[in-house]
């Protein structure tokens, strides 16, 4: 099996990566916590890159990706 990223997948990683790097700073992360644990912004940019449709079939209204394209996304968040 060839486990070579396309480049369609690495520019997703690294749309994320980038997201990530900017958006989920340490301190951001244990502020959410300390407020219960949910960062309205954070996961509504997470909605705006497509990361809870990946999976979602295109009929569906999602992105219909497949599952290495999700690996990919979730190797990226830790």
């Amino acid at each position: 099996m060839n486990f070579d990223l396309s480049e369609d997948q690495r520019l997703m990683r690294d749309s994320f990566a980038r997201f990530l790097d900017e958006q989920s700073s340490s301190e951001r992360v244990r502020a959410a916590a300390a407020e219960g644990g949910f960062d309205p912004d954070l996961w509504r940019g997470l909605a705006e890159l497509g990361a809870f449709a990946l999976r979602v079939p295109e009929d569906g209204g999602g992105l219909g990706l497949g599952l290495m394209d999700a690996v990919v996304l979730m190797e990226e968040v830790g």
